[in-house]
């Protein structure tokens, strides 16, 4: 299994070429800045996982940016997943704000540690 990175400080030409192995499949997973986080669509993107939650300058939610990393996920009318690792109460409160903003509630669901895998690839399907 092929994984790559991709980070802004790359130079255009390398980036665009860790973007075209992972379009092309050649690199099955891809971890990545917020450089594309906006604008950039594969169709074969089912999941997407973000290790923070997204913030602006000052520690408040940055909405804006949730939307677009999730976004990267279920294009094209595709089924897709997207999960977010909450590490801490400070970024429970960054989900909560990103709640309030969309007027939505429950966007989160909580899996215990001790969920067996079969059962989290249920929870993912539901």
């Amino acid at each position: 299994m092929t994984v790559s990175s991709l980070h802004g400080r790359m130079e255009e030409s390398a980036r665009d070429k860790v973007l075209s192995d992972f379009r092309a499949g050649t690199t099955r997973f891809l971890i990545t800045t917020n450089v594309l986080a906006r604008g950039v669509d594969v169709p074969a993107v089912t999941l997407v996982i973000q290790f923070d939650m997204p913030t602006k300058k000052g520690g408040g939610a940055d909405p804006e940016t949730y939307l677009h990393r999730v976004g990267r996920t279920g294009r094209f009318g595709r089924p897709g997943c997207a999960l977010s690792l909450i590490a801490d109460e400070k970024e429970m409160k960054v989900l909560k704000q990103i709640e309030v903003y969309f007027s939505r509630e429950n966007l989160v669901t909580e899996v215990p540690p001790d969920t067996d895998p079969e059962e989290f690839e249920t929870m993912l399907k539901a």
